[in-house]
């Protein structure tokens, strides 16, 4: 019993090893390799931050204008909303717009 103990330790040891040489060791290398190649991340620019802001401003013109002139006119039908597909447009070239100045800003 005990030498059928010892042959299994002595087994999984060199299974272990055969392991460790052969998976562990050259997978740390390759990792290891590969971080040293990224290139760590270089700050963002003041045209980067800018050009962000300007295209969340853009979503969020998006979003809430329409919101801000429709549920009013939902809650209260006595506000007619004049011109809506004016309004839809304009907020619609205006996000647009926006959305287009950031990307240009954010890219230069």
């Amino acid at each position: 019993m005990e030498r059928d103990r010892e042959l299994l330790v002595e087994i999984l040891s060199d299974f272990a090893d055969y392991l460790d040489q052969q998976v562990v060791r050259p997978a740390v290398r390759d990792l290891t390799a590969a971080a040293e190649k990224i290139a760590t991340e270089k700050p963002k620019r003041e045209k980067e931050f800018w050009g962000a802001y300007i295209r969340e401003s853009a979503v969020l013109i998006l979003v809430f204008i329409p919101i801000d002139l429709i549920v009013p006119r939902l809650l209260d039908p006595a506000k007619p909303l004049h011109l809506w597909w004016l309004w839809s447009g304009g907020t619609l070239l205006l996000s647009l717009a926006l959305l287009w100045f950031g990307i240009k800003i954010e890219r230069s």
